[in-house]
Parts: C-alpha cells; structure tokens; sequence
C-alpha cells in the first residue's frame, strides 16, 4: 500500500473514532439532561402535590401551588365528601339502631314477642340439623295485677323491669335470651340445654326474685321435640306453666314444672 493511501485510511479511522465518541457524548448528555429534567419533574411533583391533613377532627385540602380560587373549590369539594360521609355514617347508625328498637321491648330493655317467634323458628331449625337440644321456659308473675292496683303502674313497670333484669342476671350470658312474652309474663330459650340445666336455670331465676324481696313467679318449661311447630312448641311450655300455677297453690308439688 502506498503512502498516501495509509495517509488516507489513517484520517478517515480518526474521523470514525472521533464520530462514534461525539455520538457517546451526545447519548451522556441527553441522559444527564433527561436525568435533570425527571427530578425536576419529580420535585414539581412532590411540590405540588394535595396534602392531606386533619385540624380540630375537619379535614381540608391545600396546595402550594394552586390558585386560591382552586384552593377553596378543593376545600369546598371536601366538605361535600365529609357531609356525605356523616350522612353515610348516620343512616348505618339509624338503621342499626331502628333494627334494634324493632325487635326490643321498650319497658324492659329486653326482646320482644315478635323476636321470640323468630328466633324460635331459627333455633328449632338449627336443633333439627345439629341434633342438640333446646328449651323453651315461660315465666309469670304472681299477683302482678294486684300489685298494680295496690301500688301503682310506675311502681309496675319497674317491677317488670327489675324483673327482665334479675332473668338476665339468672340465665347463662351469651347463650340464653330473656324475652318479654307479654304483660306479666317472659320467656327464655334455652340452647343445648338438657333438663338438669333448664332445672337449675329455673331454680336460679326464682332465688333472685326470692332475695329481690319483692317478685315471686310461676315458671314452666318444654324440651323441643323434632317435628313440633312453633305454636305446639310454645303452647306445650304454657300448658306446663298453667300447672306451675296450680302447683303454687299446692306446697306438695313442684314450682317448675317440665316434660
């Protein structure tokens, strides 16, 4: 190869080497620049962005950036959101507590007769599936009504109170339910609760009216059969109260009566 040709070859390989490092540099720059540009973007960002905070339990929205114009539809927007949100909170608390009032007795503070048939239905068919036994007991004052008509209703109504009261007392939390059955009289379902236990649960009702001093009751109380309505079951638990009224009457028999 002649001089000049490797003269040549020898300038264009420099103009190569030059070219590709200038096109290196020009990539560094635009990812240095572009590096700039995302953390200026970023910072932007964070600047700008709606920060969330809660003074004296109200919760609004600013921004730094905004306008005031927008800062107040921001805020204006956010008390729509927390109004909704009460109303939201509200209604749930309305209907929870009107469900409640629903199926509560409003002297006594306990369930009333129209959730005793429900809840019977429920725990009969639960009895049938699991096989366990359930109890049904009916209560009845003694001379309620002569105790109002000697005393006074206000003194009545705080007698069935403290009565509802002392059943609850008596009977085992979380298990049984008090029921007032109506006028004088409540109810009490007993679940998976043989005759030993719905005996002494009676036994135990009637030694706090005993010791209250001033209440004394008839109780009497059915074991569900299988196949039995809630009518038959109720009217069988008031058969065997009736008796528990006569055996009042009678010292030689038992106060509690059962099947």
């Amino acid at each position: 190869m002649s001089l000049k040709k490797k003269i040549a070859l020898s300038f264009i390989i420099s103009a190569a080497i030059i070219a590709i490092l200038a096109a290196f540099e020009y990539v560094n720059v635009v990812k240095i620049k572009t590096e700039i540009r995302f953390l200026e973007l970023t910072d932007t960002v964070r600047t700008k962005s709606l920060q969330l905070r809660r003074h004296e339990k109200n919760f609004f929205l600013y921004s730094p950036a905004k306008s005031g114009e927008e800062s107040a539809s921001i805020h204006r927007y956010l008390e729509e959101l927390e109004a909704k949100l009460v109303r939201i909170i509200h209604d749930r608390d309305l209907k929870k507590e009107l469900s409640e009032l629903s199926i509560t007795d409003p002297l006594t503070n306990v369930y009333n007769r129209r959730h005793l048939f429900n809840r019977l239905k429920e725990e009969m068919v639960r009895a049938n599936r699991q096989k366990r036994p359930l109890s049904l007991m009916l209560l009845d004052l003694d001379k309620f009504k002569e105790f109002n008509d000697t005393r006074g209703h206000i003194a009545g109504d705080d007698l069935l109170r403290n009565a509802a009261r002392l059943i609850g007392k008596s009977i085992r939390e979380g298990v049984d339910t008090v029921y007032r059955y109506g006028g004088d009289e409540f109810a009490v379902i007993l679940i998976d609760a043989e005759p030993p236990v719905a005996g002494e649960i009676g036994k135990r009702i009637q030694q706090a009216f005993k010791e209250s001093g001033e209440i004394s009751s008839s109780i009497g109380w059915i074991m569900y059969k299988e196949n039995m309505t809630v009518t038959d079951f109720i009217s069988e638990a008031d058969r065997f109260l009736y008796q528990a009224k006569s055996a009042r009457k009678n010292p030689s028999r038992e106060i509690s009566v059962y099947r």
